[in-house]
């Protein structure tokens, strides 16, 4: 999926799995205006307590093609509902080097192939995101 559709349907997720409270409107007596909604807190269901404990991000590679060696700068965007309290960043590039702990690392694909570098983030509260990238490192260029 396409960086701004996919990002779009994440923000459409987010902010519908956000709602916390209901509208109850009523009608005024002898009024054909209804009168103001009276939000009233309900309880969140399981599956809306599990969306507000995940971190919504997206993962984004710059450039995320090219010749070999293609050096590659890794930057996330975060949605969440709060900051992330004590965030533990982890990406694995997919190229068998060591996992780096960086928010925003920059990392350099010495062969061609394609790659998959996937990032995580987990954070104090059991608060957990993660997102992946393709990239596709081509024959350097003689």
């Amino acid at each position: 999926m396409q960086g701004s559709t996919r990002k779009m349907l994440i923000a459409a997720a987010f902010a519908l799995s956000l709602c916390a409270f209901v509208g109850a409107g009523a009608w005024a007596q002898g009024s054909a205006t209804p009168a103001a909604p009276r939000p009233t807190q309900r309880q969140l269901t399981e599956e809306e307590q599990a969306i507000l404990k995940k971190i919504i991000l997206i993962a984004y590679a710059d450039p995320d093609d090219g010749p070999a060696p293609l050096t590659v700068h890794f930057t996330i965007d975060i949605h969440s509902v709060d900051d992330p309290v004590h965030p533990k960043y982890v990406w694995n590039f997919g190229d068998g080097s060591r996992e780096v702990h960086e928010q925003n690392p920059t990392h350099t694909y010495k062969k061609p192939g394609k790659y998959k570098a996937t990032f995580r983030i987990t954070a104090d509260g059991d608060r957990a995101g993660a997102d992946d990238v393709n990239i596709v490192v081509q024959a350097p260029e003689h």
